[in-house]
């Protein structure tokens, strides 16, 4: 499969402060204000999805910490088997396929309006920032919504859709800036535990280190609430069985 030009005109508009590294002098002089942009936003896309990429993903997070913006849900999706369907097919096709299905499927369930949504590096790894996120429990539906959108089912034309394990977390309205940073490897962490553990989960916290966890089933979607280091946070893993 090749790759896919990126929609540029979907993507947020960008402050230009945020392009410009507050350094007019980095834009070459034969280069226009509007082209320079389009290159940004160019290196800030991923080629093959047309979703942003880490890159965009850090530039956001700064934004975040520098603004002070919080109820926010961050969300990682990490597609299951993408190495065994690349293996089966060493064009990549099916596995290119079944990253641009990700991609839609992040599109197609996440808020156009205020969501963003990233891919990060070459691989089977998806972000998912949620804002106006304002309780644990609304982080949970989304959660399990994504986990719904990712069911490995078919779709209309029989083609296999792509599952996952998302690892989920919410950040309230007093968090502090360590809460926001952690809240990066408690959403990977989340994620790593639904992916070991590729069941419905449900997992609590006890006590200040992440060491010690009580699990337990939960009906059809798996649910991780966890305390982390702070009562400012809440985690949530989701898997599929």
């Amino acid at each position: 499969m090749g790759d896919i030009e990126p929609d540029i005109s979907g993507l947020r508009e960008l402050e230009a402060e945020d392009i410009k590294n507050d350094d007019p002098r980095l834009r070459p002089s034969h280069v226009s204000m509007e082209q320079y942009l389009e290159m940004e936003m160019a290196a800030q896309t991923d080629k093959l999805t047309g979703l942003l990429n880490d890159r965009r993903f850090a530039m956001d997070l700064g934004n975040i910490l520098r603004t002070g913006e919080r109820n926010f849900a961050l969300f990682f999706i990490d597609v299951n088997n993408l190495k065994e369907f690349n293996d089966e097919d060493k064009t990549h096709a099916l596995g290119d396929y079944i990253i641009v299905r990700t991609a839609d499927l992040l599109r197609e369930y996440a808020d156009v309006h205020t969501d963003q949504k990233y891919r990060f590096g070459k691989g089977d790894e998806f972000v998912l920032i949620a804002m106006n996120v304002t309780s644990n429990d609304d982080m949970k539906k989304i959660g399990r919504r994504l986990v719904s959108a990712f069911s490995g089912e078919r779709d209309s034309k029989n083609k296999a859709l792509p599952s996952a394990c998302i690892g989920g977390i919410w950040v309230d309205k007093k968090a502090t800036d360590d809460d926001v940073k952690g809240a990066i490897f408690g959403a990977d962490r989340a994620m790593y535990e639904a992916k070991q553990r590729a069941s419905e989960v449900v997992m609590k916290h006890s006590g200040r280190k992440p060491s010690r966890f009580v699990a337990y089933n939960e009906r059809k979607h798996g649910v991780l609430a966890d305390l982390m280091r702070s009562p400012r946070t809440e985690l949530a893993a989701f898997a599929q069985k």
